[in-house]
């Protein structure tokens, strides 16, 4: 293999970096967090169809991310968790004409450390796991630690959110949440038994069984969107790798990883 990891401590002492080690043109791909497993594999894929290219993967929560690009980050190509900041670098001259993109939708999950769901108290089914309204509601009014991403910088924070409230919960469970940076950092919460249970990107416990959907209602998907940056010095081959995450196999790929097809998929 010719893949390393490193650590990129330029812009973010926190983000972690995969890169490949070779002399070839390297894409600088800022990547939301929730999609960071899943742009390593694609990125590899997306190598050995394009061996001239390689791709450096930064990852950290969109809010956080975006405010370096303002800021003068180096970064060719931005995949945010939400639209409403590629559209914002887009108001500000700061990426490609035309260059915006949908790239996945993604889903909020109900987490536990402990496997405590089961058919009598989760309405599942076979293809999404989905927990009905009331055993979330169940659920969530028992929760002492309940972990979220912030929803200042993150747009899963901001799905959970919307969630909460749409339950008229948002208020009530105040005390009990547990607040990460990224989507990321709020299931490590869950991992490592700061919180009891999370709302969390789907795409990141997808092969858990003690994970189940939210209800679609309850929330508007996440829409993810990428756009490629003014400053890249290597337009041509920025295009290429974006091209290539719209393409019929990447997206079956990623929907495997957890997500759907976008909506606005234009």
């Amino acid at each position: 293999m010719r893949f390393a990891l490193r650590v990129l401590c330029v812009w973010c002492s926190t983000s972690v970096v995969w890169a490949a080690a070779s002399t070839s043109t390297e894409l600088r791909v800022a990547v939301a967090a929730n999609f960071y497993a899943a742009a390593v594999t694609l990125a590899e894929n997306f190598e050995q169809q394009n061996p001239d290219i390689s791709i450096q993967l930064s990852s950290g929560s969109t809010g956080a991310l975006a405010a370096q690009i303002i800021h003068g980050a180096p970064f060719d190509v931005f995949l945010a968790a939400d639209k409403q900041r590629p559209e914002a670098l887009e108001q500000r001259g700061l990426s490609l004409a035309g260059s915006r993109r949908a790239y996945a939708a993604g889903q909020l999950a109900l987490v536990t450390r402990d496997a405590i769901f089961n058919d009598s108290n989760a309405a599942l089914s076979d293809a999404h796991r989905h927990i009905s309204i009331d055993a979330l509601r169940q659920h969530l009014s028992t929760t002492k630690r309940l972990a979220i991403a912030n929803p200042a910088t993150a747009p899963y924070g901001e799905a959970a959110r919307a969630m909460l409230a749409a339950l008229s919960m948002w208020e009530p469970l105040q005390p009990t949440l547990v607040k990460g940076t990224s989507v990321l950092q709020a299931y490590q919460f869950v991992q490592t038994g700061n919180a009891e249970r999370g709302l969390v990107a789907y795409s990141l416990v997808v092969n858990q069984p003690e994970a189940l959907l939210i209800p679609e209602q309850l929330y508007p998907l996440v829409e993810q969107h990428m756009v490629i940056l003014k400053r890249t010095h290597y337009p041509e081959q920025a295009h290429t790798f974006t091209a290539f995450l719209r393409s019929g196999e990447a997206q079956r790929q990623i929907q495997t990883l957890g997500y759907l097809i976008p909506r606005a998929y234009d």
